[in-house]
Formats: C-alpha cells, sequence, structure tokens
C-alpha cells in the first residue's frame, strides 16, 4: 500500500511538471511570434514617431525606370499606380528615362496604409527594371538619431553641412538597400534649421530630391 502511494505521487508530480513545461513551450512560442511580428511591423513614419506634434506632412512618390522600354512600363505605371487614390501624379518621358512622381498631404492615420502600399509598389517597380524613392516632410525638428535606434535601424553615415543634418541607417529586410560609398542603406532622415523654423525630411531608401 505504500509503496502504491509513493507511486501515485510520483506520478502526480510527472503530470504536473509535463503540464508545466508544455506551458512554458507555448509561452516560449507565443512569445517568438510577437517578436517576429514587430519585426515584420513597418517602423512609423515621422507622424507616428512619438518625436514631433505636428498633424500633417506632405509626402512624395517617384518612380524611375530606363526609357528604353517605356510602354511595358507605362502599362504597368497606368495598372498599378496611377489607380491610386489621394495622389497628384506628374509623368515626364525622354529617351532616357521614364519618371512618374506623386504628391499628397498626410495625416497620422494615413502613414501606415501609405508605407504598406509603397512598399508593395517598391517591389513591382523592382521587377520591371525600375527604382522607387518615397519622402515624407514635416515642419518641424527630428532628432534623425534617436529616429533611427528607437526603430531598430543601425546608424551608417552622418554628415552636418551648414543648417543641414543629415543621417543614413540601415535595418535587415527593410526595402531594398541602396549603396552610398562602402555601406548599404535603406533609409535617410534630414533636418535643416532656418529663421522661419526647422524642416525634416524622412527618405526611403534616400533623398532623391533635393531638400
Amino acid at each position: 500500500m505504500g509503496l502504491s502511494s509513493r507511486n501515485f505521487r510520483l506520478f502526480i508530480v510527472m503530470v504536473v511538471l509535463f503540464i508545466i513545461i508544455n506551458l512554458l513551450i507555448v509561452v516560449a512560442a507565443s512569445n517568438s511570434m510577437v517578436v517576429n511580428k514587430q519585426q515584420k511591423e513597418h517602423p512609423p513614419l515621422l507622424l507616428n514617431s512619438g518625436l514631433t506634434d505636428v498633424s500633417e506632412a506632405e509626402a512624395q512618390v517617384i518612380l524611375w525606370f530606363d526609357g528604353q522600354d517605356s510602354a511595358s512600363h507605362s502599362e504597368f505605371i497606368n495598372n498599378q499606380v496611377l489607380s491610386q487614390a489621394g495622389w497628384e501624379w506628374e509623368s515626364h518621358d525622354s529617351q532616357k528615362a521614364l519618371t512618374v512622381s506623386g504628391y499628397r498631404r498626410l495625416k497620422a492615420s494615413d502613414e501606415a496604409e501609405i508605407l504598406t502600399w509603397f512598399e508593395a509598389v517598391a517591389q513591382m517597380v523592382e521587377q520591371e527594371g525600375g527604382k522607387a524613392y518615397f519622402d515624407e516632410r514635416i515642419d518641424a525638428r527630428v532628432d534623425g538619431m534617436v529616429y533611427l535606434r528607437q526603430n531598430g535601424f543601425e546608424p551608417k553615415q552622418g554628415v552636418i553641412t551648414g543648417t543641414t543634418a543629415s543621417i543614413a541607417g540601415w535595418q535587415e529586410g527593410f526595402f531594398p538597400v541602396v549603396q552610398a560609398g562602402r555601406d548599404s542603406v535603406n533609409i535617410q532622415l534630414l533636418t535643416r534649421s532656418a529663421s522661419q523654423g526647422a524642416k525634416t525630411v524622412l527618405a526611403i531608401p534616400v533623398l532623391l530630391e533635393e531638400f
């Protein structure tokens, strides 16, 4: 009877340990899924960064294609780009290149959807042999180093010229990478100070037009 009692207690202990181990495995798997989900989520743009109180921004998209196959590129642009509502589009076609530029105002509630859309378009543009650029501009100063670090980007290059400060960063898996000298980068922030106030631009992967 005593031996049976000890065996029963041992059995109970083993069952409890089995349940605890399985619970720990489930929790670990759940935490891993959360981390993976967070890694796949886009970083916030400027209005949702928590680094500014500005409520609106200007956004620009630039799509560049080699001019040798402009007919094919034009069909792609008409079907996949110009149908996107809320943008004002301009197109410039020459023998060397086809460039399409889009402009719009953004609120904080627009940013996540716009960035998701741009990522999809950028991948399609790359498949078409082109290049895609995005930038968002606000009338305020944002600390580029703080923005990069709080969103998991590794600062790569920084320069200060007069009243303009620029910093470029890199994050694995975030948009196509471009080469800036010896460094790979896929995001850039520039801030310019002036008597009438500061301005900041966030560019993906880098700024194409003058700031």
